[in-house]
């Protein structure tokens, strides 16, 4: 049996938000003041000295456990398990570093977890995670995530859904049906059931009167995820109106508890054990990434020199390559199925004469080096 290698002593600073600590050849490890984590840490570093217990309490396994109360743990794989030791679906790991860099408490995703697990089959949980990946999506406290919907004012001022105006979704509301009665197929891109979307699936509610709101959906309750729409879509029996009036997905913002009491104080430290005076950056949130479709199409899209003008008749074009010159030359996506070509064609000549592209009949004129990246796909 191999003799566990000890630690050697790291060096380490403490600033008002995080305590950072690297070990000699290993990555930095940061844990925040307000973690429950915090003290175990500081007693085992600065008065214990006992720097492999420093190491193991900062690994991940040990502050998933701690920090969910044991309902989560992770082996060492990093399979994420629950406390019956059956394996999480991995989109719960997914969330776990912006989790820690935040200080939020781990406790949600445990309950993401569970939810998770109460959807009616693995084939229902299989599309459920496309969606989820799809988007960035807020998770809640009670492990719910947060997605957005589209809908329209009646004549009393009141918001009803856009297709039937007799769902009412006013804010607080929770608009239901029965399970069975919502569309289990996805491939029915379009059928019945309780519409919610990513945000990147709200455009055509973004440039109307309509309202988007933020609704929040629970796992247990999705039925199908469509495989048109880059899973941008979901059909749900059940939902609750959390607000309403959206611009932009950052202007519902869900609040996370802290990993311990915001008002938690700071144990002292004596003045011989505090390191040196400068300050280590404090660890900034990862930016939020768009799509794999955005991305991919934004990278095209930053390749390509404009050398020129010149006209086309979309209808010469395949319904994909509508969608794909539409959105590298208008910046507007077009969120209907490709075989569609006599809709994808009308919401593509709605959309260059919204941008001005001189439009004849479904004659366009678009940058020459465009057409060609289209024709090549």
């Amino acid at each position: 049996m191999s003799k566990k290698i000890k630690m050697s002593k790291p060096t380490w600073i403490k600033t008002e938000e995080y305590l950072v600590i690297v070990f000699p050849g290993n990555a930095p490890m940061h844990v925040k003041v307000e973690s429950p984590l915090f003290k175990q840490v500081l007693q085992a570093l600065v008065v214990d000295e006992d720097y492999d217990k420093v190491f193991d309490i900062l690994t991940p396994e040990k502050i998933l456990t701690v920090e969910t109360k044991g309902e989560l743990s992770m082996d060492n794989q990093g399979i994420v398990k629950n406390r019956n030791k059956e394996n999480v679906d991995p989109v719960v790991k997914d969330y776990i570093p912006e989790f820690r860099k935040n200080g939020w408490s781990l406790e949600p995703l445990a309950r993401l977890a569970e939810n998770i697990s109460k959807a009616r089959s693995q084939f229902v949980r299989d599309q459920m995670v496309r969606f989820l990946r799809a988007s960035k999506f807020q998770i809640t406290e009670d492990g719910c995530f947060i997605a957005f919907k589209g809908v329209q004012k009646n004549s009393d001022g009141n918001l009803v859904d856009a297709y039937t105006g007799t769902f009412s979704n006013n804010v607080g509301e929770h608009p239901t049906m029965p399970y069975e009665s919502v569309d289990a197929d996805p491939h029915r891109t379009c059928s019945h059931g309780l519409h919610v979307g990513a945000w990147e699936y709200m455009g055509a509610y973004k440039e109307s009167n309509r309202s988007i709101l933020a609704v929040k959906v629970n796992p247990a309750d999705v039925v199908s995820v469509p495989y048109e729409y880059q899973d941008m879509k979901m059909r749900t029996c059940g939902y609750v109106v959390m607000a309403r009036d959206l611009k932009s997905p950052d202007d519902y913002q869900v609040e996370h508890p802290l990993s311990s009491s915001a008002s938690q104080k700071t144990t002292p430290v004596a003045k011989s054990a505090v390191a040196p005076k400068k300050e280590a950056p404090a660890p900034t949130t990862t930016p939020e990434k768009p799509s794999k479709v955005v991305r991919k199409s934004l990278e095209i899209n930053n390749k390509v020199q404009a050398t020129g003008e010149e006209k086309i008749d979309l209808k010469t074009l395949s319904g994909s390559q509508i969608i794909r010159l539409t959105w590298l030359q208008c910046k507007k996506r077009i969120l209907i199925s490709p075989k569609s070509k006599v809709r994808v064609l009308k919401y593509a000549v709605e959309h260059f004469k919204a941008k001005n592209w001189h439009v004849t009949d479904t004659t366009v004129k678009v940058q020459s080096s465009l057409v060609q990246k289209v024709k090549e796909k």
